[in-house]
């Protein structure tokens, strides 16, 4: 099981040559693909700031992105909301890496991400 951070689904879509050997083969072989639905949000939000910068609406990029891969969404749970409210490894993080982070811990799943908070976090696996 791999959860896909918000850079790691962008850059799978539009540079997908970006993410290391690691995280470029856990991606291409792993049996199940995940994002939290935080980063449905944060894709939406980067795009509507001109953080990213996409030429189709924000909709239909991750339509698309979800749609290249089996990639499925993982909705917060109350062991995503507990990880991530109570684990202190969390402390300094935003909401959005809180969730992504506490996804794949709940989902005991690695996580590809080029996050180097996120990458220190004790505990995840990282893929990248």
């Amino acid at each position: 099981m791999l959860v896909l951070d918000t850079c790691a689904l962008i850059f799978d879509a539009l540079a997908p040559e970006r993410p290391g050997a690691r995280a470029r083969e856990a991606i291409e072989t792993r049996d199940g693909l995940f994002i939290a639905d935080i980063t449905l949000w944060e894709v939406a939000m980067l795009a509507a700031k001109n953080r990213l910068r996409l030429r189709v609406p924000a909709a239909e990029f991750l339509a698309k992105a979800l749609a290249g891969r089996p990639i499925k969404v993982v909705a917060i749970s109350p062991a995503i909301a507990e990880i991530a409210t109570t684990n202190p490894g969390f402390k300094d993080f935003d909401p959005a890496d809180r969730l992504i982070g506490a996804t794949a811990l709940a989902g005991g799943a690695d996580l590809a991400t080029c996050d180097g908070p996120l990458s220190a976090l004790p505990g995840l696996s990282i893929a990248w």
